[in-house]
């Protein structure tokens, strides 16, 4: 089953990588909720990668992110993330479309790309295996995403309540 998920991803990235610690809570640990309903609307509150050893924070001490899922039957991801690396500052923001695929329990099984400006995504459809998105609580939804061999990048969002935000003032 298709289920229609809107993903906007706009990720404002600190110049500076830095080693970090992950979160306090300890997510490696974390079991599957007995309902992995992960419909509803999400801030990204936290994000880190970790390759060669390393853990880094990719889109910064406080990243800023939406993503939107819905239950309707059509969907549409968009993302957009801002590259970190001064050296490729002057390429374009990569920007993916696809779609989730979700069980009719609400369990995540995938996302596909339909269109993407990163080189070789097209038509790339990538497992829970590969990228799983998995409900903690009612307010916390954990993504792991796996990209490569060696490569771990961990999203952890969380549930956004209308006329808030997380995002720091400035």
């Amino acid at each position: 089953m298709r289920a229609s998920i809107l993903v906007g991803f706009s990720a404002l990235a600190s110049l500076a990588l830095a080693t970090t610690p992950e979160p306090a809570a300890d997510f490696k640990s974390c079991k599957r909720s007995q309902s992995n309903d992960i419909v509803g609307t999400w801030t990204l509150s936290y994000a880190n990668q970790t390759a060669n050893g390393q853990t880094t924070l990719p889109f910064g001490p406080n990243p800023h992110g939406f993503l939107f899922i819905t239950d309707a039957p059509d969907l549409t991801w968009i993302e957009e993330v801002e590259p970190t690396d001064p050296s490729e500052s002057q390429q374009p923001a990569q920007s993916s479309a696809g779609y989730y695929k979700v069980d009719d329990k609400g369990d995540y099984l995938g996302r596909g790309i339909v269109s993407s400006t990163v080189a070789n995504a097209d038509g790339v459809y990538s497992p829970a295996s590969v990228l799983d998105l998995i409900r903690i609580d009612h307010n916390t939804l954990l993504q792991q995403y796996y990209p490569a061999q060696g490569v771990h990048i961990t999203a952890i969002w969380t549930k956004w309540t209308p006329g808030t935000t997380t995002y720091p003032s400035k």
